[in-house]
C-alpha cells in the first residue's frame, strides 16, 4: 500500500512514535470472532470468522488546523486504497463494517493527532478430517459359522473408488 506522505507502515501492536517517522500507519489484528456454521456437532467443523483489522494513522500534533487535514486525507486514502483493490479484497468474503474515529491523546510531553480505521472482516473456513484415503475405499470382512463344528466361512468385499 502506497500512501503519498506517509513515512512508514509498522505491522505491530505497539505505536513506535518517533518524530522522524511520522506521520505513520500502525497496522493490526485487533481481535476475532469465530461461530460455527451451522450444526456445531454435525460433520467437520466449519467456522463463520469475523476479524477486526485496525489501521491507526498517526501524525505530530501542531495544533494546526493542516494536521486535522492531512490526518483525514491520509485516512481516506488509506480507506479508498483497500476498498477499491480487488485484491485485497479477495482475501475474504465481505467488509461488514468500516469505523473511522480521530483522537488527540498525549504521547509524553507532545500531542499526536490519530486516525482510527477498523475494518470488520469475514471469511469462512472449513477443517476437513486428516484421513488416509478419505473413506473413498473399503474392506469388509464377515465370518459365518453355521454350527460351532463348522469350519467357518469368510467373505472378503472390496469396495473401490467411485
Amino acid at each position: 500500500m502506497a500512501i503519498t506522505g506517509l513515512k512508514s507502515v509498522a505491522k505491530t501492536y505497539t505505536k513506535p512514535i518517533k518524530e522522524y517517522n511520522l506521520p505513520l500507519a500502525v497496522v493490526y489484528n485487533a481481535g476475532e470472532r469465530t461461530s460455527p456454521m451451522g450444526d456445531a456437532n454435525a460433520g467437520q467443523p466449519k467456522f463463520d470468522h469475523r476479524l477486526s483489522l485496525i489501521i491507526d494513522i498517526i501524525a505530530a500534533d501542531t495544533s494546526d488546523l493542516n494536521v486535522d487535514a492531512d490526518i483525514v486525507t491520509f485516512v481516506e486514502a488509506v480507506k479508498m486504497t483497500l476498498l477499491s483493490d480487488t485484491s485485497w479484497l479477495e482475501l475474504f468474503e465481505a467488509v461488514e463494517h468500516v469505523d473511522v474515529s480521530y483522537s488527540y491523546p498525549k504521547d509524553g510531553e507532545d500531542y499526536i493527532a490519530q486516525g482510527q480505521i477498523e475494518f470488520e472482516l469475514f471469511f469462512r473456513s472449513m477443517w476437513p478430517p486428516l484421513t488416509p484415503n478419505d473413506f473413498r475405499e473399503a474392506t469388509v470382512k464377515t465370518k459365518v459359522n453355521k454350527s460351532l463344528h463348522d469350519n467357518p466361512v469368510y467373505t472378503e468385499i472390496f469396495l473401490p473408488k467411485s
